[in-house]
């Protein structure tokens, strides 16, 4: 599994990607599908049109701000466990949903004959995990000459020496940011009788942004209770509520980012407005100055969520067992967006306002029958029958006025250019499953089991499709369990699965739809035409086959404990967005096509080397690797780009033959024996024309490590994380290099000969002159200049912790006292020369690897807390 952030703004959220993408289009979900309780929720970013009608960040730009998963809308305190389905067998009775995998979150209830009242309580600092260099040498100017502030060209730092001028250097990579804040306590109270269990939860999280002026806020609400009507009969139901939201900082183009990139680091970027709050902005416009722009645009949501269910537990007979449960999932996003006309975000448009409103409304219907039987002594069986139905509807209402009448009244009725749009979408999902299992001696374990789904958003004749599973697990101790010794090998099972899971297509892809036409067919007469985007009339699902073999072994009375996994899913008629021409009529075109392999290997190693009465010493090491492959793509289709860096010189696309996540880009040119080709003239490398791999997004392999030490109610606990590979590129880094800002950049005004060949193949003694115009030219386009290794080598978390001991809380109304000292983030090691290069550029939910920074970058924090149990 790989987690990637989306940066370090309050409530942002993070991408998770299970062994692989399995869906190659960019607007796919490859997302797996959270369950709390039973209850399938809602994990969607919704990313909005949060922007301008024009410009280079308008509405069709796909930067994202530092959206919240929906999925972060449960309060972590609740949690009791947390248990990931990868493969497709797994996954399987979840329906197409879980195609992607599914995240299976259990919370805390209540117990019987027992009140128990908890109340936690933290506060936590964060910063930036780390910082881009900023070269010294240099202040700020162009072509060698300072250059007066509030002109074009004062943004840069290509001026004369530092040591020349004696001109301050300020290291705005640094003074941009503030220590943020949070505040988080939760209270629970949890109890119940032979006749009733209850558990309920209130928590309150505040958090203020590293960027000036950002901040997140969350309540969360929880009830859950289920009563004993009888023997046989019991009642369940829950009730979660939140409501969150803050103010965001605005990642990507036309950014407090974008800006802090060009900034010189001449000027204080702390002194940053007048006495009558206007921008001390030195160049010229050009780009806005960063904590002005973050105090004077504002992007604030609101965010209203229930989800819960209700359900009963029917056990009429000792073999057979009824459940049936009905869930619901709604919630209304609002979000309002602005930027003054005075920025460079607005300029283009005179100011501009956006306000937006998201609903959403899922209800699930789960019917469960289970029947256990013994067969035999040595034979048992279990078999299962369920159906399951889901209604989804969501409703969106965007609205956006540009160019304010009146200056700082920021209203939709102080535009003078309205727009507005709505989209509505209903899905439904019918499910039938069956799930039987035999087992023989506690030895030999065969499950088989089969789902048909009926989804809406299918044509007629395909809507309805089957897929089933096989799973065989093999204990082999259970054979000689007399001739080896539990100290030796404790047990050994072995394990193979094949499923398959399909996956439907979003609602109204097939056929035709109409939209409306602004001022067609002629003058303020409106009218309606044919959507751009149209759908075959014989899509199909797509579909993800599975094979999983693997073991699990454990050594010396389970105290070690090895997991081997191995598994390949192949991922065929996947359905695209295929571009076609607009002499048709449309612009995209849905269809099938293409086929595309992942390939994991996961090792988990746990043991405990030391176990005494007062130490313990527990270790885990988790290894794992992915590995994709496109099979074929579609007919008429050579490549699929999924985005570019701001330059266009960094490419995510996929072609047949290539792997998941391949980056493409521009190389220099060089000879049959790989020698770089030299211009005699410059001295400088030669430009290929033409793009080629240059890299990949995903890592190598992913490694972590866990130990935890607990001696006399202290634990300390440390992960640390090493993930070897992956190439990035970053987003904000190419205007730092340019505009003479970059650490790199202070190799300058100097002669240096590249290793390499003449065109006729001698050794190559020319000189390049290396000067600011080497970092602003053509060479600044090549995969040396914009490519990097994302490897690293973190100090994931540090959790010190203490409990009082028992003897010291009796006779008190006290039984639990826990104090932790936390850390995130407290080491990082990466050749990566920007930020913390976790955090995808694009948000969470994306499927555009590789592309990082323009956001707010990771953080290194500190918490402190207290637990206390009445």
């Amino acid at each position: 599994m790989t987690i990637t952030g989306s940066g370090g703004a309050p409530g942002s959220g993070s991408n998770i990607i299970i062994r692989g993408v399995t869906s190659l289009s960019p607007g796919r979900d490859n997302q797996p599908l959270f369950v709390i309780d039973g209850i399938p929720i809602s994990n969607a970013t919704q990313a909005g049109n949060p922007l301008p009608s024009v410009g280079s960040n308008a509405i069709n730009s796909s930067e994202q701000f530092g959206f919240t998963n929906r999925a972060g809308d449960v309060n972590p305190d609740d949690i009791e466990s947390i248990n990931v389905l990868k493969g497709a067998a797994a996954t399987a009775l979840y329906g197409l949903r879980a195609a992607n995998g599914a995240i299976i979150i259990t919370t805390k209830k209540g117990k019987i004959d027992k009140v128990d009242i908890n109340f936690s309580s933290s506060i936590g600092f964060d910063n930036v995990a780390k910082y881009p260099r900023v070269q010294t040498l240099y202040g700020q100017g162009s072509a060698g000459i300072t250059r007066e502030p509030y002109s074009g060209s004062a943004f840069q730092s290509n001026g004369p020496a530092r040591s020349l001028t004696g001109e301050a250097f300020y290291d705005n990579f640094r003074n941009v940011f503030e220590t943020g804040k949070r505040y988080n306590s939760t209270l629970s109270i949890s109890g119940g009788s032979q006749t009733a269990t209850y558990y309920t939860s209130v928590s309150r999280l505040d958090q203020s942004g590293i960027v000036p002026h950002t901040d997140y806020a969350k309540t969360t609400v929880a009830l859950k209770g289920t009563i004993n009507a009888s023997e046989v009969f019991s009642v369940n139901a829950s009730m979660n509520y939140t409501n969150s939201g803050g103010s965001r900082p605005r990642g990507g183009d036309k950014s407090i980012f974008s800006s802090l990139s060009y900034w010189s680091p001449s000027f204080d970027i702390t002194d940053y407005k007048f006495p009558d709050g206007s921008a001390k902005n030195y160049t010229a416009g050009i780009v806005d100055q960063p904590l002005w722009f973050a105090e004077n645009t504002k992007f604030t949501d609101n965010v209203n969520r229930l989800f819960g269910d209700v359900g009963f537990n029917y056990n009429p007979l000792s073999w057979l067992n009824v459940r049936y449960q009905a869930t619901l999932d709604t919630y209304n996003d609002q979000r309002t967006s602005y930027a003054p006309a005075n920025t460079d975000a607005g300029s283009q448009v005179g100011g501009f306002i956006s306000e937006e409103r998201f609903n959403y409304r899922e209800i699930n219907s789960n019917l469960l029958i289970t029947g256990t039987f013994n067969l035999s002594d040595d034979l048992s069986a279990s078999v299962l029958l369920g159906n399951a139905i889901t209604d989804i509807k969501s409703d969106n209402l965007s609205t956006r006025g540009e160019r304010f009448i009146v200056n700082q009244f920021y209203d939709l009725a102080n535009t003078t250019n309205f727009f507005a749009s709505r989209s509505q979408s209903v899905r439904r999902i019918v499910g039938f499953f069956a799930n039987a299992q035999v087992s023989w001696r506690e030895t030999l374990y065969l499950t088989l089991s089969g789902r048909n789904d009926i989804s809406s958003t299918l044509p007629s004749d395909s809507r309805s499709f089957f897929y089933p599973s096989a799973s065989l697990s093999f204990v082999l101790t259970e054979l000689f369990k007399d001739a080896i010794p539990r100290d030796i090998l404790s047990s050994a099972r072995l394990r193979a699965s094949w499923a398959q899971v399909g996956k439907d297509v979003e609602p109204y892809s097939v056929g035709e739809y109409y939209q409306v036409a602004t001022g067609f067919p002629f003058g303020s007469t409106g009218g309606f035409r044919v959507n751009p985007q149209a759908g075959a009339l014989n899509l199909r699902p797509e579909r993800t086959t599975g094979i999983e073999l693997g073991g699990e072994f454990k050594f010396a009375n389970d105290r070690v404990t090895l997991d081997a996994n191995y598994a390949i899913q192949t991922s065929k008629d996947q359905l695209f967005q295929i571009p076609v021409s607009n002499a048709s009529g449309y612009a995209r075109y849905t269809q099938n096509g293409g086929e595309l392999e992942s390939r994991t290997f996961e090792l988990l190693l746990r043991a405990t080397p030391i176990e005494t009465q007062d130490f313990s010493w527990d270790f885990s090491a988790n290894f794992s690797r992915t590995k994709g492959e496109v099979l074929s793509m579609p007919v008429g289709i050579d490549e699929i780009s999924f985005g570019s860096d701001p330059a266009g010189t960094i490419f995510n696309k996929v072609v047949k033959g290539g792997a998941i996540g391949d980056l493409w880009g521009y190389d220099v040119v060089k000879n049959a024996e790989g020698r770089m080709i030299i211009n005699q003239t410059t001295g400088l490398p030669t430009l290929k024309d033409s793009l080629i791999v240059v890299g990949n997004a995903f890592p190598d392999f992913q490694l972590g490590f866990t130990n935890t030490f607990t001696w006399n109610g202290i634990s300390l606990s440390f992960f640390i994380e090493w993930r070897k590979g992956g190439n990035v590129v970053d987003m904000g880094e190419r205007n730092t290099y340019r505009n003479g800002v970059a650490g790199f950049t202070d190799l300058r005004y100097q002669e240096a000969v590249f290793t390499g060949v003449a065109p006729d193949g001698s050794t190559n003694t020319v000189p390049a002159f290396i000067d600011p115009n080497i970092y602003r030219g053509s060479f600044n386009s090549t995969k040396y200049m914009n490519l990097q290794d994302g490897s690293w080598i973190r100090l994931r978390n540090v959790t010190l912790s203490y409990s009082l001991p028992k003897s010291l809380l009796e006779g008190t109304f006290l039984r639990l006292v826990r104090v932790n000292l936390t850390g995130n983030n407290l080491f990082l090691s990466t050749p990566f020369r920007g930020f913390d290069p976790d955090a995808l550029a694009f948000g969470a939910g994306t499927n555009i690897f590789g592309l990082v920074g323009r956001n707010t970058p990771p953080l290194r924090s500190i918490s402190f807390s207290v637990n206390l149990g009445f």
